[in-house]
This record gives C-alpha cells, structure tokens and sequence, in this order.
C-alpha cells in the first residue's frame, strides 16, 4: 500500500516494485484504476492461473477514485494476497480521517500488508534530492547546481528529473554546473510554485493564469504545487505582522533560505497587501484545501487566487457571495 501525492515519487515506488517482483519470477502483471474500476475483472485474475507461471503482480491505482465496488470487497483482497500473487494499491496521500475507514483499516491491518505512507521533499532537503537523482544516471552535481534544481523544480520534480534524463540522453554526464543545467533549462520552459508566487507579486496576473493552464497540462501534482504556494501565502502573511520576530527568522520557519531571489518578491507583496485582504486570501486557500479533498474546483479556486491577489475589491466581494 503506497500512498502519497507527489506523482513521480509514488510512480518511483511502484516501478521499483516492480522491477523486483519482475526479476524475482513474477512473468504476469495485471493493472487496474479506480476510474473504470471492475471488480469482477479484478477477481477473475485473482482467481485464475497463469498460462506460463503462478505468480502474478496485480496493480490498482487509486489516484483518481475509489470505487465502493472496491472498498466493499476488501476483505477478499485481504484473504488473495500471497506469496503467488503480490497486491500493489497506490493513491494520494490519506487523511487522518481516511486512515480510519473501515476498508484501509482492514487493509493497514491485515498481517499481509505493508503500508508506505511519503511526503515531498521539503526545501531544505530538494538539493539533496536531486544530488541523488543525478547519481543515478551517472551524473554529479555540483552545489550551486543542486540549488539551481532545488529552486527552480519544488512542486514538479518531474520536470526535474526530465531535465537530468534529457542530459543524460545527450551524453553529459559526470561533474554537471549550474552553468550546463542553465543552458539545458532554457528551452524547457517548465512552470513551478515560485514562478506562480513571483508572477503574482509582480501584478501580472495573467501570467500566473498561463502559469497554472501549464501545470495543468504537465498533470504537475495538485496538492504539492498548492502546499508550496500555501507557504509562500503563509510567509507573506507573518512578514505583514508588525511583531514578527525578523525576516531571516521567519524564512527558515519556512524553509526558503534557498529560495533568495524570492525573499524581495514575498517582501514587496508582504509590504502592499492590507491585513484584511491577507485574510482574505487564507479564508479563499481553506476552500482551496476542502476542494482538494473533495476532488472538486480545486484548480478553478487556485485561478481566482490568481485574480483576487491583487484586486481586492473582487476577491473580498467573491468570499462574501461563495
């Protein structure tokens, strides 16, 4: 049981299952998703036999829905999995609440299960991150390099690690700078968080309108591109309190000593923001999060934080009329 929302991480994880259970004889692979799920298909594989060996790799992904069909008969998942057939179930990240239903909790406890629950890499260890990524494809990083991968890629390390693949392609490898990652990023055009935060604090929201239509299209994950712009909002809001206890303070609260060039922007929209619009925003980003955990309007809400950042007048009339 893999659940998590940082998309590549989580494919990582199965991939690597995979890899395993495929070297260790397992010739026989079944997939299945939660939007067109079909228990009787799932059972019928559960059942049968292969045509070559016994031992068979069953993956469900949960990422989009959760079907009753299949909360319903987990019981009989349960009693399936063996040392012949593996059960791989992988989705988003769970709640508290969601860990206590009763299907993931027969899952999580049944003596047949293991349950692998990952978070994003956090700003102070994305440099690190991306060193080890890059060791894997024979390619070194050099610091200021791992920074530049660190602030560029938090909330799509995706398009991290294509840059790194795309090099490795292209035959660069071994000791990699910053300079040669900037000229391999040039043309990438790959939007993130910071981008987002920087076109909003520069007035130019229809920049950061294009910015999320991108991430969109690149399928970025949701909640980790939401959680580094939640932050951003956060150290916006605390620079704004007249008894803060000092910029350097609050940014490493944050985490986003790498992040220097950003420090001016998140002062400038810190310093033009009123109190009451700031609040504004905060109440706009709770719907946000109950959207996301709905699995409704979600990216739309983010579209009217793009507007509304900097027109107050139409984000206060907004959260007056939602």
């Amino acid at each position: 049981m893999i659940f998590g929302d940082e998309p590549f991480i989580r494919n990582q994880t199965v991939n690597s299952i995979k890899s395993f259970f495929k070297s260790n004889g397992f010739s026989e692979f079944y997939y299945y998703d939660g939007e067109n799920f079909n228990w009787n298909d799932l059972e019928n594989g559960l059942m049968s036999f292969g045509l070559f060996s016994n031992q068979h790799l069953f993956c469900i992904d949960l990422t989009e829905k959760t079907p009753k069909e299949f909360t319903s008969n987990v019981k009989t998942l349960c009693e399936a999995a063996s040392d012949e057939s593996i059960i791989v179930i992988y989705g988003n990240h769970m709640t508290g609440t969601q860990e206590k239903t009763k299907w993931f909790s027969e899952l999580a406890n049944s003596p047949k299960a293991a349950y692998l629950a990952f978070y994003p890499p956090s700003a102070n260890q994305l440099p690190g991150w991306f060193l080890e990524q890059g060791r894997k494809l024979n390619i070194n990083l050099a610091p200021d390099a791992q920074s530049f991968m660190a602030i560029n890629f938090e909330g799509n390390l995706s398009a991290g690690y294509q840059v790194l693949y795309n090099l490795y392609l292209q035959g660069i490898t071994g000791n990699v700078s910053y300079e040669d990652l900037k000229k391999q990023t040039v043309a990438e055009n790959h939007f993130t968080s910071d981008d987002f935060t920087a076109a909003l604090a520069e007035k130019n929201s229809a920049k950061a309108l294009r910015i999320i239509q991108n991430v969109r299209e690149e399928r970025v994950a949701l909640k980790s591109f939401l959680w580094a712009v939640h932050r951003d909002l956060a150290v916006i809001v605390e620079l704004k309190h007249p008894d803060h206890r000092g910029d350097f303070e609050i940014f490493k609260k944050y985490s986003v000593l790498i992040k220097f060039h950003q420090e001016r922007l998140l002062k400038m929209a810190a310093s033009i923001a009123s109190a009451k619009h700031l609040n504004n925003l905060v109440k706009l980003f709770t719907r946000i999060d109950a959207s996301v955990i709905r699995e409704d309007y979600a990216w739309e809400l983010l579209e009217t934080y793009a507007v509304g950042f900097n027109n107050p007048a139409f984000l206060n009339g907004f959260i007056k009329n939602v």
